[in-house]
């Protein structure tokens, strides 16, 4: 089982995205932007396996929470998702 980090500021696709991860038998864990994201993923030190992640929101973009989550740990697996072309 991983634990999967899913971050979007749109409620509806977060609930999506965390309704896939947990009926594929993985744990969810849900941030609302880049902050939020960053902060959970400092309080799961090597405990997420994926972050599934928006790179347009609020508060701190999808480009700048990768960077530091990256500063963290370069080797995390991150999947990026947009609505954006």
């Amino acid at each position: 089982m991983a634990m999967i980090l899913v971050v979007d500021d749109d409620e509806s696709i977060r609930e999506l995205l965390v309704k896939i991860v947990r009926l594929s038998g993985h744990e969810a864990l849900t941030a609302r932007n880049g902050l939020e994201a960053v902060t959970i993923f400092k309080s799961y030190p090597g405990s997420i396996d994926l972050v599934i992640t928006d790179l347009k929101m609020p508060v701190m973009d999808g480009y700048e929470s990768i960077r530091r989550m990256r500063d963290r740990r370069p080797d995390v697996t991150i999947i990026c998702v947009s609505g954006y072309s």
